[in-house]
């Protein structure tokens, strides 16, 4: 049984190696860097209003910003012409809210009613292909090991998790080596949905 063993992982380690090696001479490593805007969906503060008054807490939300600077850096290794593997790190931004209220809401209050928003690691499976000679299309599918915060004043309150991590999007190749894109990621951080629109330099290295 040893022996069958040993010869069963003999087998596949050469055959990881054999593959290993043709994807080294065939392949590419690539690093990108995406800057854009990010934003929570189905965030408002009429929202937020309704769910305080819901707890017998009044407040009138101003100075909404429900939108920040997003931002995220990806390392891959195509695996095939059509397949590639990446870790990155994912910035969706902050929200925060001003407000003003009879005494009934304090900052926990309203900060707890907030979106979920805030950064993280994520390793994710990216499908691409060539639609004209120098455009491609590619997907995302992924998980996002994410860390949170929800924020009024100087009330700030801390969460992680873990959830799915979606994207599409295009590049231009300007040479064989760099190439521009346009992208959209997805993830929802316990159920709230925050979304990027990026512009992306990739390098392959």
């Amino acid at each position: 049984m040893n022996n069958k063993r040993l010869q069963g992982c003999t087998l596949i380690s050469a055959m990881l190696l054999s593959v290993s090696a043709m994807a080294g001479e065939t392949y590419d490593w690539r690093v990108s860097a995406a800057l854009g805007y990010g934003s929570s969906s189905d965030f408002s503060a009429k929202a937020i209003e309704k769910a305080l008054a819901s707890n017998d807490n009044v407040a009138q939300i101003s100075n909404l910003e429900n939108g920040d600077l997003a931002y995220a850096f990806w390392f891959g290794y195509q695996v095939s012409p059509y397949w590639e593997l990446e870790v990155g790190y994912v910035n969706f931004g902050e929200r925060e809210a001003d407000f003003s209220t009879d005494g009934s809401a304090s900052e926990q209050d309203v900060a707890l009613q907030m979106p979920i928003s805030g950064d993280g690691l994520a390793w994710a499976v990216r499908p691409a292909i060539s639609f004209a000679e120098r455009w491609s299309a590619y997907g995302r599918v992924g998980v996002l090991f994410w860390r949170g915060e929800q924020t009024s004043g100087d009330y700030s309150h801390e969460s992680k998790g873990t959830d799915l991590l979606l994207g599409a999007g295009v590049e231009f190749a300007i040479s064989s080596q760099w190439l521009l894109g346009l992208g959209w990621d997805r993830a929802e951080f316990d159920g709230d949905a925050n979304n990027m629109v990026t512009l992306a330099v990739s390098y392959r290295l």
